[in-house]
């Protein structure tokens, strides 16, 4: 039995435990039944100020003068397992889709949702342009729908998702540059060359004396770990976009092939 004092034997069983702790971790949290509002967005800007280079410019939409234009596509959804109901949204801090610094909100279009049943709405307040109320009946896991947003802001922190739902916390936002290559891909460099070095590491580590050998395995003990537990808690946090939702990636501005050609 003394193979079961052997320090492969011994860091193997630390591998095992410390991945049995990370999954209970993982699937403890995956099991929790809770509502979880996310949202995200990007904009695309047409125009800045225009008439500070052009001359005897002006640009209309809608009827409206307009100095910027810009498009910004936004994403809500409930990334929690608990039903989110219409209910839950409260009066004194309605959702909303808000833009900052005495903008304008020219028009907001749902352009996808993935639970029909769910009637998204939205509506503009009597008199205000700088906000446009969101409601709906209801969003299970990953239900929710695509807005298109069209302002006269510059930059995507201008438009901002707001309000309170009951029993949820905050309302949460993801970055949209995590969606367009995921967490996942964000450690895939550093993840990939350790994995590959990891075989040619452990048979090197065989072939040396046995004093030697317990120095080096108790010294790649912790880096090991750290990749493991990175690992694992890439894969937990990594979000895509929910089935049905992947408008909310497009483009929002068609371009045609000769326009490409020309730029």
């Amino acid at each position: 039995m003394e193979w079961l004092s052997s320090p492969i034997v011994s860091l193997i069983s630390l591998l095992i435990g410390f991945t049995a702790l990370v999954l209970g971790a993982v699937f403890y949290f995956k099991g929790k039944r809770d509502k979880e509002p996310s949202w995200s967005s990007w904009t695309v800007n047409l125009f800045k100020d225009y008439s500070g280079t052009v001359e005897d410019l002006e640009v209309r939409y809608l009827g409206e003068k307009v100095k910027n234009l810009s498009i910004s596509n936004v994403l809500f959804w409930n990334a929690g397992r608990q039903t989110i109901h219409a209910s839950d949204i409260t009066e004194a801090d309605p959702l909303r889709l808000e833009l900052q610094d005495k903008g304008r909100i020219l028009s907001a279009t749902l352009i996808a949702m993935n639970n029909q049943a769910s009637r998204p709405l939205l509506s503009r307040p009597v008199g205000e342009r700088d906000r446009v109320l969101i409601s709906f009946d209801y969003l299970d896991r990953e239900h929710g729908f695509v807005v298109r947003v069209t302002h006269d802001g510059t930059r995507s922190r201008e438009l901002r998702l707001k309000g309170a739902l009951k029993g949820a916390d905050e309302i949460k936002e993801i970055d949209f540059a995590d969606f367009r290559r995921g967490r996942l891909g964000s450690y895939a460099k550093l993840l990939a060359v350790p994995s590959f070095l990891m075989p040619a590491l452990w048979i090197f580590i065989l072939t040396i004396e046995s004093k030697v050998k317990i120095l080096v395995i108790s010294l790649l003990t912790v880096p090991l770990g750290v990749l493991l537990f990175t690992w694992f808690w890439t894969l937990f946090k990594q979000r895509g976009v929910p089935h049905g939702l992947e408008s909310f990636l497009t483009w929002p501005v068609e371009r045609t092939e000769e326009e490409d050609h020309q730029t």
